[in-house]
């Protein structure tokens, strides 16, 4: 059933739109439909509860709300995650107020890193964590991760993880779940 479901997903999106299918199920042969498998990322949760004292690690974490600092956000998390540069859902100003929210943090005026997070399905979904390389290591990726972590203090939150990012996670209260299998579509030559 995953192979038919990225089958529909590729007739579906034109050949100009990149995606990303996330599947908790093997894809047999996913590869020859198209797309390429990214790797099998830790799909992580984390119940209520309170930050430990310190949790900003100095870190001036400053919320997203207007145009300036969404191009700040835009540009931060391109450099520091990074990610392509080129047009995106989250450089766009329309995203918002549409209940994703999105924070910078700070080391004096010079941003560091950023987090995200969608509120709904009664969860914290926690996206878009990055750091700058130079500014690894000081607890800022923690510090913005409990940013979004918190959006809904009431809320459990989830996130997907990278390898290296799990530790961090789990350190402040996040467990492991399960590995998913996560492939890419990349825009069709042409």
């Amino acid at each position: 059933g995953a192979r038919a479901a990225v089958a529909e997903a590729l007739a579906f999106f034109p050949p100009e739109r990149p995606f990303v299918v996330l599947s908790c199920w093997p894809i047999p042969g996913a590869g020859d439909l198209g797309i390429e498998l990214m790797g099998h990322p830790p799909f992580m949760f984390r119940p209520p509860g309170p930050p430990p004292e310190g949790w900003q690690a100095g870190l001036d974490l400053q919320e997203v709300r207007d145009e300036a600092a969404l191009a700040t956000f835009f540009t931060t998390i391109v450099e520091a995650y990074p990610m392509p540069g080129s047009a995106s859902a989250l450089a766009d100003p329309a995203i918002l107020g549409t209940g994703v929210r999105f924070w910078v943090g700070y080391e004096d005026d010079r941003p560091v890193g950023t987090a995200g997070v969608f509120v709904g399905h009664g969860v914290n979904d926690v996206e878009w964590i990055s750091v700058h390389d130079r500014d690894r290591g000081k607890g800022y990726g923690a510090a913005l991760t409990w940013a979004a972590t918190l959006a809904d203090p009431d809320l459990p939150a989830v996130l997907i993880a990278s390898d290296p990012g799990q530790p961090v996670y789990e350190r402040m209260g996040y467990v492991r779940l399960t590995r998913m299998s996560m492939w890419f579509r990349p825009v069709a030559d042409g």
